[in-house]
């Protein structure tokens, strides 16, 4: 079965066209950062916008914004690979809020497609895309049409698993502010790739 997580095929080629990440925003007592990323709900792709604080007070951590038992969990998991670092959290209240993000987006562009014979006005995110519409909005540039025809055939990746990359790549250049899919796109959608025990 395909699917994606944070580990799986990589591709550091064209790594420099990424944005760099905004800095975090220091204040006396606080520190803010904000990274995108994508969350999986069964074969839904959802996009999400995550924020992390850090403020004076008392010592704690809360992650906050999706309604799910493996998000409360997180929070030991976050403990456990700081701690395989030789890292740990530092004393601080920590607030982390999950939000999906870019949604507002991704309707807009639905909706400018409506006229189009292959639109589906049921349609409002990527996740939902199909055929000729997720042709439409997701076909890579030349450079990352290239990246995900390799990666397929060294992958063996099934044709569920190519348009779910495609998904995939059309929402992290969404994240990125960007209007077409390019390689660095393809190269983090197949990054999220989970390959299944014994392959």
């Amino acid at each position: 079965m395909d699917g994606f997580t944070g580990s799986g095929y990589a591709d550091t080629a064209g790594s420099a066209d990424t944005d760099a990440a905004p800095a975090p925003q220091k204040g006396r007592n606080r520190m803010v950062s904000r990274v995108h990323t994508v969350a999986f709900n069964g074969v839904d792709v959802l996009d999400i916008d995550c924020q992390v604080q850090l403020s004076s007070g008392m010592v704690a951590f809360n992650v906050v914004g999706l309604p799910d038992k493996a998000v409360a969990e997180s929070r030991e998991r976050v403990r456990a690979a700081l701690a395989a670092m030789g890292l740990a959290l530092p004393p601080k209240r920590i607030a982390v809020n999950l939000a999906p993000a870019v949604r507002d987006v991704q309707a807009a562009r639905f909706a400018a497609l409506a006229d189009r014979d292959f639109a589906d006005p049921a349609v409002t995110v990527n996740a939902e895309a199909d055929g000729d519409l997720l042709d439409a909005i997701a076909t890579p540039d030349a450079d990352g049409t290239k990246l995900l025809t390799d990666a397929a055939e060294r992958l063996h990746l099934s044709a569920r698993a190519w348009h779910r990359i495609r998904r995939v790549a059309r929402t992290i250049a969404d994240l990125d502010g960007s209007d077409g899919v390019r390689r660095v796109h393809v190269a983090e959608a197949l990054g999220y790739r989970r390959v299944a025990p014994g392959r």
